[in-house]
């Protein structure tokens, strides 16, 4: 039955994207009564009502031609297109194909005869099923160039860095860390927290005043746009993007860091820094004669480079450092330091500085040190001079880890 239901779901998402038949509008005209989020009121098989045997789920479709399915709060995306008799919707690992009955602004009917779908084969006989717009009263994501949701549609493109974070009017930008936010004109995004990317894909839209982001993995969220323009942007809502805790009010403000219409998933020889990642592994040994003795010095640690904005960073140093004395451990230490950084880049030349500040955590002593470093496609090489944090060379050759995303 589970099985049956997700079967189910791919038709009813396909049907969203066929034409209006009633007036005849064209695939155009269609987008704007189907775009929106729907649920399904009515589910028969070979005429018995099966609709009491549904989970909850909600099927949001954008005009692009991608869409998700919303599970018991398990995200599904799929892509789906359509001609003026016959609708289709693509996942990971089927096509499916229904017909159109009738279709309204807020109503769609479509039927499909032996079905098949992954995992079950051919489902025998007649399913017909019954949609009802739950946006009816605004169902179009993409209004007429002349309202502000247009505007906002145009404006959101590109990339942002987050300034200012309210949590219940509490500031918390400082914990929350570095947040980029992708938003590109085909209506996918990306997410990048501290530099991380994986998994954090999701596809927007804006209704009104509206934002709607349904993350790739996870259930969607509304939030609502208090001002934007090509430069800032503030909006609310009760949770974090990419969270899922529910606040009484979330509030973020933030700048556009780039030109429009970004690519999220660069190619991996692009030089754009801005949430890349760069490891560097070093391990190395040393003997030395201290009072009498021999003592062996080893170091075995990995190095990350964040480039988490245009101007900063944060590099993280990660392994032990142990001692032994006549092949007797004597001592050993975990290492586990967050430093950040400042940094400039040239585009034209591959190259740029790091400045970072290190504090002796004994003496509170400080020291500032300037590093250069040259890219050559996924490799990063950094001139260490003068930098000696946990006995590292003074070349490091770092090799890109990430390609935002």
């Amino acid at each position: 039955m589970a099985m049956f239901v997700m079967a189910c779901v791919g038709l009813s998402v396909s049907c969203n994207k066929d034409n209006d038949n009633s007036n005849g509008g064209g695939n155009g005209g269609n987008d704007v009564t189907l775009a929106g989020t729907w649920q399904i009121s009515s589910l028969l098989l070979n005429g018995q009502d099966m609709t009491s045997m549904l989970p909850q789920m909600q099927i949001t479709l954008n005009a692009n031609g991608t869409g998700n399915v919303v599970i018991a709060g398990v995200n599904n995306a799929f892509s789906w297109s359509a001609t003026d008799s016959s609708l289709t919707v693509t996942t990971e690992s089927e096509t499916i194909n229904c017909s159109i009955v009738s279709l309204t602004a807020n109503e769609c009917t479509l039927t499909s005869s032996n079905m098949s779908f992954p995992g079950i084969g051919q489902i025998p006989g007649n399913v017909t099923i019954t949609l009802t717009k739950v946006n009816g009263d605004d169902p179009n994501p993409n209004p007429n160039p002349d309202t502000n949701a247009n505007n906002y549609s145009t404006l959101i493109v590109g990339t942002w860095q987050t300034t200012q974070v309210f949590v219940n009017g509490q500031d918390v930008t400082t914990y929350v860390g570095s947040v980029l936010l992708t938003f590109t004109a085909d209506g996918r995004g990306l997410l990048n927290h501290n530099g991380e990317t994986e998994n954090n894909g999701f596809s927007w839209h804006i209704n009104g005043t509206t934002m709607f982001i349904n993350p790739d993995h996870d259930s969607g969220a509304e939030f609502t746009i208090v001002t934007l323009d090509g430069n800032t942007c503030t909006f609310t809502g009760t949770v974090m993007p990419g969270g899922d805790e529910t606040f009484d009010e979330v509030r973020i403000t933030m700048v556009k860091t780039n030109n429009p219409n970004p690519n999220p998933n660069p190619n991996p020889d692009s030089d754009a820094l801005v949430g890349t990642q760069w490891g560097y592994h070093f391990e190395n040994s040393y003997t030395e004669s201290y009072e009498g003795q021999e003592v062996t010095i080893a170091v075995n640690i990995d190095v990350l480079l964040n480039f988490n904005t245009i101007s900063t960073g944060i590099v993280n140093e990660d392994g032990t450092m142990s001692a032994s004395m006549g092949g007797t451990p004597i001592h050993s230490e975990d290492i586990d330091e967050d430093t950040p950084f400042n940094y400039t880049y040239n585009e034209t030349s591959h190259s740029g500085t790091i400045v970072a500040t290190i504090t002796n955590p004994e003496t509170h002593a400080s020291e500032t040190s300037t590093m250069s470093f040259t890219i050559s496609g996924n490799t990063l090489t950094l001139v260490n001079s003068g930098y000696q944090s946990s006995l590292l060379p003074e070349t490091l050759v770092f090799h890109r880890t990430n390609v935002n995303r």
